[in-house]
C-alpha cells in the first residue's frame, strides 16, 4: 500500500508537475517490492545514471493521418497509430473540419502541413508531446489575417 501526504500539483509550462513532501510505503514481505529488493534497487540504480527511452528515428514517420473534432491521429509506419489534441494547435482547432481535412504529408511522412492555414507539425514533436510553440502574438495575427480573409470571401460572392 503506498500514501502520499502533503501533496501538491504545480503549473509549470503547461503541464502539470506533482511535488510529493512525504512517502509512506507499506511493504508486503511477500511482494517483489520486498524491504531487501527496494535498498537493492535504491543502491543500483544511482550507479549506472538515469535510464532513458531510445526511438528509433526511422518509425517517426507518417503515412497517414486523420482528424476528428477533438484530435488530431498519426499513423506512424511501424503500426502505431498517435492521438493529440486539437488544443495543442490552435490553428487547427481554429479551423473547420474542411480546412482540417487539406493537408498533405510533407518530407517523407515527417511531417504534416496544411496549405490553408499555414501549419506544419513535426511526427518527432507529436511523438514527444510537443505543442505548438507558437507565439500569442503570431496566432493573434493570423486570426486578424484569417477574419480579413473570410471578409473578403464572403464581401465577393
Amino acid at each position: 500500500m503506498y500514501m502520499w501526504n502533503e501533496n501538491a500539483a504545480v503549473q509549470s509550462s503547461g503541464s502539470i508537475r506533482w511535488s510529493w513532501r512525504e512517502a509512506t510505503v507499506s511493504v508486503d514481505r511477500n511482494s517483489w517490492t520486498s524491504k531487501g529488493l527496494l535498498q537493492k534497487m535504491n543502491k543500483s540504480s544511482g550507479k549506472r545514471g538515469m535510464t532513458t527511452l531510445v526511438i528509433d528515428e526511422s518509425s517517426l514517420r507518417a503515412v497517414g493521418a486523420q482528424l476528428t473534432e477533438e484530435a488530431l491521429i498519426v499513423d506512424l509506419v511501424d503500426g502505431r497509430s498517435v492521438s493529440v489534441p486539437l488544443v495543442w494547435y490552435p490553428r487547427l482547432l481554429r479551423a473547420s473540419m474542411k480546412e482540417r481535412q487539406q493537408f498533405r504529408l510533407i518530407g517523407s511522412g515527417e511531417g504534416i502541413h496544411w496549405e490553408l492555414l499555414d501549419e506544419d507539425v513535426s511526427v518527432e514533436g507529436i511523438v514527444a508531446g510537443r505543442r505548438s510553440m507558437e507565439s500569442a502574438e503570431s496566432f493573434r495575427r493570423w486570426l486578424e489575417t484569417r477574419a480579413r480573409n473570410i471578409e473578403r470571401e464572403f464581401d465577393e460572392r
